[in-house]
């Protein structure tokens, strides 16, 4: 694995952690009710097992395609802006950095951003649309930058900012959109199953958070003092 593969692993672990915050995970039944237009009780009975299960899936794709769309949008914007800044390369990851750390002290309950709590909604009405309410839905979820996703996913778009190609920062959020997808859409598959996730994790909420503040205000520092490909290249030996 090169540096350049562990900063995608990176993003795919944040996505994760994204996943597991305390107001991201709790929502998972509910997002999949509201998406699919089936009832909590439905998803965990045994009647019409398989059509449902496959009818939450579908759905579930769909709210997953969406706000994958916003976050390869923000990564692309963020690499081609970071790509106009290359001149400024010091200074923008002097400031870059600077607001890792801020995000990590946030995560951690150190430190709290006003900004980072606003959530934009948008209302999609139940039982409408199917597919295609799906898809916006994950749009909306996207857009609406919740407190929980806001400072992950804007540490994620300071490392695709300070990438030389679009493509690399493309690659950096679909490697993000993975790490929050992959556990949803197994979530659609079995919801008892989530929810015996969900009994064993949640306990440990502030360790989660705790966690994520420490692994950001890390890759700050990095950023910081321009040092993240270097210290990825001492963890992980470069290929041959």
């Amino acid at each position: 694995m090169d540096s350049e593969n562990l900063t995608l692993f990176t993003a795919f672990i944040g996505g994760l952690v994204t996943f597991v915050s305390p107001c991201v995970l709790p929502l998972i039944p509910a997002y999949l009710s509201f998406i699919s237009g089936v009832s909590i009780d439905e998803m965990r009975g045994t009647e019409n097992k398989v059509q449902t299960t496959k009818h939450v899936a579908l759905n579930a794709l769909c709210f997953i395609a969406g706000f994958t769309m916003i976050f390869v949008i923000l990564g692309a914007s963020a690499s081609y802006l970071g790509k106009l800044l290359l001149i400024h390369r010091d200074v923008v990851g002097k400031v870059g950095g600077a607001l890792v750390i801020l995000f990590g002290l946030h995560t951690m309950g150190i430190l709290r951003i006003k900004f980072l709590y606003y959530e934009k909604t948008f209302k999609v009405q139940q039982g409408s649309g199917g597919f295609i309410k799906s898809f916006l839905m994950g749009l909306a979820f996207a857009a609406g930058w919740t407190p929980c996703i806001g400072p992950v996913l804007s540490a994620i778009l300071v490392l695709a900012a300070k990438q030389n190609s679009m493509l690399t920062g493309i690659f950096l959020l679909l490697a993000y959109s993975l790490g929050l997808s992959v556990p949803f859409f197994l979530a659609g598959l079995g919801i008892n199953t989530f929810f015996g996730f969900f009994n064993k994790v949640k306990k440990y909420f502030r360790v989660v958070e705790f966690c994520a503040g420490v692994l950001l205000i890390f890759v700050g520092v990095l950023i910081f003092t321009d040092n993240l490909q270097t210290v990825f290249s001492k963890l992980i030996p470069l290929k041959e």
